[in-house]
């Protein structure tokens, strides 16, 4: 069809000026040689799509008439009076209800007087749009356009979002329960009466499902059985790694707290009275003490962590050397004692016992944090000795200071994986390096949230980009599910088109739409980070909790942004659970 037709067009200023597509050609015979006789006409307008293949412009047929309206130099032009011909056709041919329609969609000619403008759907109505077409130089596209928006689209599922009219739906009363129906569906499901008069169009989407209360917890980590036999350099080059981090860690921490936040302690102590500087107690806000705390425990497990790796070095080191022997952990609940040279058995024990005292110090310090951006730029919008004094220090460097705790459990879950990655997966270590993992998880995860502050919320907020302040969903998350949105003419999208994708997420109260910046992300994925957040959903999340910049190594949540919140209160369907 391609190879012989020709596209032209016009816009209708009867229909609101919207583009009408006739393919003209002339007809083929089943030998597929040329008939100038006949002519194939397909047109394409608001009122939908027809194929001519084969129609004979003869002055004895009734559509014939319409060639005497067209201009006197195309009444002559084959190509016009096949224009016209198809067109009056097609008109003639629509339905009366798809006429009516668009007479009332577009009262053009209503309030102009009798004779002054073309009869929708008439001679001179068709007579007139035929002599205005141009040729299209892009057949070819335009064809295959419409052919894959006028396929027949075959889809694996539909999803109906079915909204009934306001006051539609009646709860039932305990006395509507009492009364006996004939309908032996109605029998078993009361509760389609409340639907009144669209209970036969309801009871077509089958039985309700019922939604759970809750959801299941992700099962603790497991190993795989890929990567387990690295090289033993490289794990103790990881517990190294640890040590190291441990040490710079630490140093940070002395120095925000027996320097930065002891200084501005001692200043504000000593401020005189009407001073614009920030009081002690809201010093203590910037700088609290749970930072002292963590100081205090993690200079202990950096004093335990170093005492480890001195004590195993001498046999790391013959290990190393040496060929590789597999460790076998115990059996059937046995109590074998195995030796571990690389001293990442003692590691993982270390960190076993030690995380669980981090966990009030570190959760008090996050909640703090989230008040850091807040509380130290209106301290710095004042002429004050304070402002002095961080300007004096660098204000981007004691930002920077302060998030280094709130980054420092997400950094653990990182080292934690490297490390696990070197693992056999006989290894001793293995199962206590993911427990350890775990309790770093559940710090971060801040299991119990405040009342006014749901965890979700909290953890939406971080991952997703301008989430509004205001927006708090009180319902539990129900489901994410990412979708795409296919406008005309219906082309299936790129794979990396964020153009027009997006996910919307489902509370029990309410509904929020997203639109993604980027692909990769997935409903699913948003779910796991919520329940079980990886070590980059954590140190992204927590970063952006504190008022710091994300870590550009690390986008896995900054893919989706806020777009659009509607309550469910303008959708009424059909909810169960």
């Amino acid at each position: 069809m391609v190879r012989h037709v020709t596209l032209y067009h016009a816009t209708d200023p009867l229909l609101g000026h919207l583009p009408v597509l006739i393919f003209h050609g002339p007809s083929t015979t089943a030998n597929y040689t040329l008939n100038s006789s006949r002519v194939q006409v397909h047109v394409y307008s608001p009122a939908g799509f027809q194929s001519y293949p084969r129609i004979t412009i003869s002055p004895n047929s009734p559509f014939y008439g319409v060639v005497n309206h067209l201009p006197r130099e195309w009444q002559g032009d084959e190509i016009y009076r096949g224009l016209a011909f198809g067109l009056f056709k097609y008109f003639t041919e629509l339905p009366e209800l798809v006429k009516n329609y668009l007479r009332n969609q577009y009262p053009t000619t209503r309030a102009r007087r009798p004779g002054s403008a073309p009869a929708l759907f008439g001679e001179q109505h068709a007579a007139d749009l035929a002599s205005s077409m141009l040729k299209s130089e892009v057949t070819t596209e335009v064809v295959n356009q419409l052919h894959d928006a006028l396929q027949t689209q075959h889809i694996s599922n539909v999803d109906i979002d079915f909204v009934l009219p306001p006051g539609s739906i009646v709860p039932l009363q305990p006395e509507d329960y009492s009364d006996v129906p004939e309908d032996e569906d109605d029998i078993m499901d009361p509760t389609l009466r409340q639907y009144g008069g669209y209970t036969p169009l309801i009871r077509l989407f089958g039985e309700p499902i019922f939604l759970p209360t809750a959801r299941l917890r992700r099962a603790p980590s497991k190993p795989t059985s890929l990567n387990r036999s690295k090289p033993k350099a490289e794990l103790r080059m990881k517990l190294g790694e640890l040590l190291d981090t441990e040490e710079r860690y630490v140093m940070k921490l002395n120095e925000l707290v027996r320097h930065i936040a002891d200084d501005f302690r001692q200043l504000a102590k000593q401020q005189a009275q009407g001073s614009l500087s920030p009081s002690e107690e809201e010093v203590g806000r910037l700088f609290p003490t749970s930072a002292d705390r963590i100081l205090q425990m993690n200079s202990a497990f950096h004093i335990e962590l170093r005492r480890i790796m001195e004590e195993s070095e001498e046999e790391a080191v013959k290990d190393i050397e040496t060929p590789t022997v597999a460790l076998a952990g115990s059996k059937l609940g046995g109590s074998v004692r195995v030796k571990d040279p690389s001293g990442a058995l003692s590691v993982a024990r270390l960190c076993l016992e030690w995380f669980p005292k981090f966990t009030d110090s570190y959760q008090d310090y996050i909640k703090a944090s989230q008040h850091f951006p807040t509380l130290l730029n209106g301290f710095l919008s004042k002429q004050s000795s304070f402002r002095q004094r961080v300007n004096q220090a660098g204000e981007q460097a004691i930002r920077s200071v302060l998030i280094e705790p709130v980054q420092r459990l997400p950094r653990y879950s990182l080292l934690i994986d490297q490390i696990v990655s070197s693992l056999p997966i006989t290894h001793p270590a293995l199962q206590p390096m993911l427990k350890a993992r775990d309790i770093i998880a559940n710090i971060c995860s801040m299991d119990d949230p405040l009342p006014d502050k749901p965890q979700t919320t909290t953890r939406m907020r971080n991952m997703v980009e301008s989430w509004p302040l205001d927006l708090e969903p009180q319902g539990r998350l129900i489901l994410a599910v990412d979708f795409i949105e296919v406008l005309p003419p219906y082309q299936i999208p790129k794979p990396d088109d964020t153009e027009n994708a997006g996910m919307f997420l489902l509370f029990s109260d309410c509904i929020v739409i997203l639109k993604k910046k980027v692909m990769g992300l997935t409903g699913r994925d948003l779910l796991r980070e919520l329940d079980k957040p990886s070590a980059a959903g954590l140190m992204m999340s927590m970063t952006n909790a504190a008022g710091g910049p994300p870590p550009m190594s690390l986008p896995l949540l900054g893919g989706i942004i806020l777009a659009t919140f509607a309550s469910p209160n303008l959708f009424m369907g059909k909810w169960c659970g």
